[in-house]
């Protein structure tokens, strides 16, 4: 398949990943939850199957001969991987707000559909906000139950350090205020995508999956700054490059000079698209 092929072919995914958005951002609900439920639950699996398809789709970018220049293909693939991963989420999140309070299933036409478990927040800083969302969605913006109940339910999802933070004293409002207070700290939360992005450990020779993990950690944690109104520039792409490469084994270092056309700086996304087709080749 020629890359104008590919690149036709990834329009296609990114149409219909746009309208799944649009059908989740206008999406109307009834007076059927159940009917809501299974229309979500399908356009999840829609999602899941396009995430499959655009990793099938990079593999194809790889599979071309050398001589092709990809140009910026496999970054902006790898973006639209992203947006897909995000919608997902934001999918997962939407059907959690059907979760009823005595019942653990979901049944229509005697179709028993999986239970949807409460969310468990640990004490990381970087996990609050999914958290929050989730446990909102599940409980506290469930006008079924009452405050003594949504209470209950939010002392039993804290564990480790983020236990901690109750006391006997508290209400349903008071102990969300103080996880609030506590956990939604963009400074802390800026330490830690940094520390974790440095932490990555060095690759002692050539192994497909550190190469996966490498990419796919610095990527996500600079999806999360940006999400902190933390956005790169040219300097802090050439710093990360720098780190990154220097993460990296030897011969992938050498291969990664020797694909270098000009003496100028290269991205930070031309260095993970060379990352992932070398991981894709081995």
């Amino acid at each position: 398949m020629s890359l104008t092929s590919l690149n036709r072919q990834r329009g296609t995914y990114k149409s219909k990943i746009v309208r799944c958005s649009n059908f989740l951002n206008t999406f109307p609900l009834s007076n059927d939850e159940n009917a809501d439920f299974i229309k979500l639950d399908n356009k999840l699996s829609t999602v899941k199957e396009i995430i499959k398809e655009i990793n099938e789709l990079k593999e194809s970018y790889c599979d071309l001969p050398e001589q092709v220049d990809l140009k910026d293909a496999l970054e902006i693939t790898m973006d639209l991987e992203e947006e897909a991963q995000q919608l997902e989420v934001n999918l997962q999140i939407s059907l959690c707000q059907f979760k009823k309070e005595n019942d653990n299933q979901i049944t229509k036409n005697n179709i028993r559909l999986p239970d949807l478990p409460l969310p468990i927040f640990s004490g990381k800083f970087q996990e609050f906000e999914l958290f929050k969302n989730l446990f909102m969605n599940v409980i506290g913006n469930n006008s079924s139950l009452n405050d003594t109940q949504k209470l209950c339910y939010l002392k039993s999802a804290l564990k480790n350090d983020a236990s901690l933070i109750q006391n006997d004293q508290d209400s349903f409002e008071s102990l969300m205020d103080a996880l609030r207070n506590r956990y939604e700290n963009k400074r802390a939360l800026v330490d830690i995508h940094i520390s974790e992005i440095l932490s990555v450990p060095k690759i002692q020779s050539e192994n497909p999956a550190q190469l996966r993990f490498l990419i796919d950690t610095v990527r996500s944690h600079l999806r999360s700054l940006k999400n902190l109104k933390m956005d790169s520039n040219v300097l802090s792409d050439a710093i990360l490059l720098h780190m990154s490469n220097f993460k990296i084994d030897k011969e992938s270092q050498r291969l990664f000079q020797l694909n270098l056309k000009t003496t100028e700086v290269p991205s930070l996304q031309n260095f993970f698209s060379f990352l992932w087709k070398l991981d894709a080749s081995n």
